[in-house]
């Protein structure tokens, strides 16, 4: 299954209005961005999760993009709402306490979501589902989904702290410590110098 998101943000990025309760386009034209692809696109929802300030709201738009289209401004707090739910089930799922991810899950359901799903079809027989999301929000409660409803692991990175699966749909071993190789490293490599 691919999530596939084509996305824009204000190149002249975003700031927080004077009362901290929106971030606001700063103006100026748009430009195209993937949020949902590449390395780190594929656990956006983890770096989501971790917003915890209006500062870290804005600085995350600024990067992304809005989270809805044609958004007259990013509510703080209902953006903040999102990101307590994300970390409450990604800690539910790391402590694989399946009773309460089932709960908090019936509390705030994953639909309504609007996205367009189509079939590509291989030369050679099979396909991959292409989810095409309506919105930045609902590309990460769909990659959120998938993260719960796989069967790897989340794990924090020993070293920075970050959020990231494990198991064979990762590419990590399962019971891997690092998010990467070079947070591995340097991690090793302080624990020698003491």
């Amino acid at each position: 299954m691919i999530i596939d998101l084509e996305w824009s943000r204000c190149k002249r990025g975003y700031r927080l209005s004077r009362d901290r309760s929106l971030v606001v386009k700063n103006g100026g034209p748009e430009i195209a961005t993937r949020p949902l692809d590449g390395k780190s696109g594929d656990i956006l929802y983890a770096a989501f999760a971790r917003l915890n300030s209006p500062e870290s709201v804005r600085d995350f738009v600024c990067a992304h993009g809005p989270l809805e289209r044609n958004s007259g401004g990013e509510d703080v707090a209902t953006v903040l709402s999102w990101t307590s739910w994300f970390r409450e089930v990604l800690q539910y799922k790391q402590q694989k306490w399946v009773d309460g991810l089932r709960a908090h899950i019936n509390d705030e359901p994953l639909d309504p979501l609007f996205a367009e799903i189509k079939p590509e079809y291989h030369k050679h027989g099979g396909f991959t589902i292409r989810i095409r999301p309506m919105s930045l929000l609902d590309g990460l409660r769909l990659q959120i989904a998938q993260a719960i409803a796989g069967s790897g692991d989340i794990a924090t990175c020993a070293e920075c702290g970050t959020l990231f699966m494990t198991g064979t749909e990762s590419g990590r071993r399962k019971g891997a410590k690092f998010c990467c190789p070079a947070h591995q490293k340097r991690f090793n490599s302080l624990a020698r110098e003491r």
